[in-house]
């Protein structure tokens, strides 16, 4: 997710030359575009709420950054300068759906006693990727198109949510495959723990 955080936000310093040089198109567009993104944002983090399950939140997380960063693949082969709208929606209906979801994981996941110390740590993590991605998108604005920039950063995205959604589903299947020796675990454990207080309850000299 930080990946996906460093990429959006390389993007967005690029999307005011997208709009204004690539689809010659005014600075109330640019305005839309990144207010259309923010809208969406909240949506999604209120359409988040109804994800009750760490499974499904986890599928939530990482399908979230995947639309995110196909929808700024989106702008990177936009015709004209009114598709960025519905775009930025999807985007930040997506983003805000993945963020929410993954805060919510990483405090119900995350024991008691070191919640503020996972709580710091990624405000840490997303905020220098926040701030990279500034610095990083002037420099490569530089020597790259806003086209090509959303299309590296795109494709990058998708990539990389492809390759946690396959680390993800393997962990899935080993969790599933030692899910019935877990519970064969539990059962002995159980049956010992009878045994013992059968034991202490009969009178003495019981066979």
């Amino acid at each position: 997710m930080a990946l996906v955080v460093l990429l959006v936000g390389m993007v967005d310093v690029v999307l005011v030359y997208l709009v204004r040089d690539t689809l010659h198109a005014g600075g109330v567009w640019y305005s839309v575009a990144e207010a259309s993104w923010m809208a969406g944002m909240v949506a999604g983090s209120l359409g988040a709420a109804r994800v009750g399950t760490e499974r499904g939140q986890t599928r939530a997380t990482i399908t979230g950054a995947a639309l995110v960063c196909a929808a700024v693949a989106g702008f990177a082969v936009a015709p004209a300068v009114g598709i960025l709208v519905p775009l930025s929606v999807i985007g930040g209906i997506a983003n805000g759906y993945a963020g929410a979801c993954l805060s919510t994981l990483l405090m119900t996941r995350t024991p008691e006693h070191a919640r503020g110390r996972v709580s710091a740590t990624a405000n840490a993590v997303f905020g220098g990727a926040q701030g990279a991605s500034f610095l990083l998108g002037g420099l490569i604005a530089v020597a790259l198109s806003p086209r090509a920039i959303y299309a590296v950063a795109g494709v990058l995205g998708l990539a990389a949510a492809g390759l946690l959604a396959g680390w993800q589903g393997s962990l899935a299947r080993g969790e599933s495959a030692g899910a019935p020796a877990r519970l064969a675990a539990r059962q002995s454990r159980g049956q010992e723990v009878a045994r013992s207080i059968d034991q202490l309850a009969r009178p003495h000299g019981a066979d």
